[in-house]
């Protein structure tokens, strides 16, 4: 796809020696995010996605604020979590664990990814990653 193409010319031109590289892609539920970061991870060989996903707060929490309902709005994410996960990846140049979501459970596994030193891309995908 040509546009695939574009788009990692367009990241590798941001690329500066060996600091890691956090491109944020972000949109609306069902907007295509986590289909362009997958696409795009095998055409940038030392890339990784990691998805906002895995900060989705833990059901026993959303029952105790009577917010299950609202699951997947903004404050159903646990967001200063994962403001500190992108500072660690930002500035570690070592491995940093990423918890993911596990739709099969409706649950976050804690650290069932993980940012290794090799990847110098990191595809970051979500809804909110442009709110404050």
């Amino acid at each position: 796809m040509a546009i695939l193409k574009e788009i990692k010319t367009a990241i590798m031109a941001q690329k500066q020696g060996d600091k890691r590289l956090i491109i944020a892609i972000a949109g609306p539920p069902a907007g295509g995010k986590s289909t362009l970061a997958e696409a795009l991870h095998p055409q940038i060989t030392d890339s990784i996605v990691v998805p906002m996903d895995g900060f989705h707060l833990d059901n026993s929490i959303l029952d105790e604020m009577d917010a299950r309902a609202r699951k997947g709005a903004p404050h159903t994410f646990d967001g200063e979590g994962f403001v500190h996960l992108i500072k660690e990846i930002a500035v570690d140049g070592g491995v940093v664990n990423v918890p993911e979501f596990d739709r099969s459970i409706d649950a976050v596994v804690e650290g069932d990814s993980k940012v290794l030193p090799e990847h110098r891309i990191v595809l970051v995908e979500g809804n909110y990653l442009l709110l404050k």
